[in-house]
């Protein structure tokens, strides 16, 4: 039960830190043709997927605010805490 505990919390962790650097690419416009930042934006979009229509109004390029990114991190920090909490 630990282990997998452990496990858990380190994959979450992960999946968080993936969306927040999302996060920040998208907010400081970085350029998409940029092979590391494609990587990291096809990578996370499988995880944001379902809450894209939260977004369906953001520009397709420059600057933006993806409230589903930021709603992601969220949750995956409230699974985080509840992982952290169980015995």
């Amino acid at each position: 039960m630990r282990v997998a505990k452990q496990t858990t919390i380190v994959v979450l962790a992960l999946v968080c830190a993936l969306l927040t650097v999302r996060l920040i690419v998208l907010l400081f416009a970085a350029r998409p043709d940029n092979s590391s930042l494609s990587f990291i934006l096809n990578i996370s979009d499988v995880l944001v997927w379902p809450l894209a229509w939260l977004d369906a109004t953001q520009p397709q390029f420059g600057a933006r605010f993806e409230r589903g990114t930021l709603l992601m991190v969220v949750l995956g920090i409230l699974g985080l805490r509840f992982v952290h909490k169980m015995r």
